[in-house]
């Protein structure tokens, strides 16, 4: 049984969503993907250049976040072209620093704190891990 309490779901509407697609679209000097919004929707997904979210989404503008940060991953140029891939690769170190790179671009733009509890087990334990070695250096113990 998880030891912590999930946020608050925050929803989003398809106003918000379209402009929150823009303005990282902008920061980030991207094309903007397009948006299918759906009622139906519950978890979310990004496909051939569509991010597919509604107002049942449950990780809401999370997931809107999530989702962008494929978009760009999709179009990191890789020496290997596998390292995206599917499954684990799908999440894997492109992917993550894509997710970064939009979570900070939220955060400063509309001062949204990310909620990493409700990500994929494999990108919160980086995320952790990189919190760690973050406050070690700052501290200045050896790794």
């Amino acid at each position: 049984m998880p030891t912590h309490k999930l946020r608050q779901f925050r929803p989003m509407d398809k106003a918000k969503a379209e402009a929150w697609i823009a303005a990282l679209a902008k920061d980030l000097k991207a094309f903007p993907p397009r948006l299918d919004w759906n009622p139906r929707e519950k978890n979310g997904c990004y496909s051939f250049g569509t991010i597919h979210v509604g107002p049942r989404t449950w990780r809401g503008l999370d997931c809107l976040l999530h989702e962008f940060a494929h978009h760009i991953a999709r179009r990191v140029p890789t020496p290997d072209e596998k390292m995206y891939g599917r499954g684990r690769r799908h999440h894997g170190p492109v992917f993550y620093a894509c997710l970064l790179q939009v979570v900070d671009a939220a955060e400063r733009l509309f001062g949204h704190e990310y909620d990493w509890l409700t990500e994929y087990r494999t990108l919160r334990k980086r995320r952790l891990t990189d919190r760690v070695v973050t406050r070690q250096k700052a501290a200045g113990s050896p790794q």
